[in-house]
């Protein structure tokens, strides 16, 4: 190696990074994707659009999602309506727990 230049036996961290989350891909790169790999990937759901950070930027998403606090038992029933009636969870309401009004701070948090 010309001095200075990075020995070939060193890697960097993306590679020791992939090579401990999936060593397959160290052993042989051309290898497919385990089973257990494909089935995670196919739980996940289709993937997000590619505009996504747009439309999140667009929608005004994220500042209406830090004061909600999801109704867990009712989102689990909504979610399992959905499903028995084969709609998409993306659509409708999502059940959220309303905090008291006033409070210690008087609504400040």
């Amino acid at each position: 190696p010309a001095p200075g230049a990075p020995r070939p036996q060193e890697q960097s961290a993306r590679q020791q990074a992939e090579a401990a989350l999936l060593p397959q891909i160290e052993l042989n790169p051309a290898a497919a994707d385990s089973k257990g790999q494909d089935a995670l990937v196919r739980a996940a759901g289709p993937p997000a659009p590619g505009d996504i950070r747009l439309q999140l930027a667009q929608d005004k998403v994220a500042p209406r999602l830090l004061n909600v606090v999801v109704d867990p038992a009712r989102e689990a029933a909504r979610l399992a309506a959905d499903k028995a009636h084969g709609r998409s969870p993306l659509v409708g309401e999502t059940p959220v727990i309303k905090p008291a009004s006033g409070g210690l701070f008087g609504g400040l948090l």
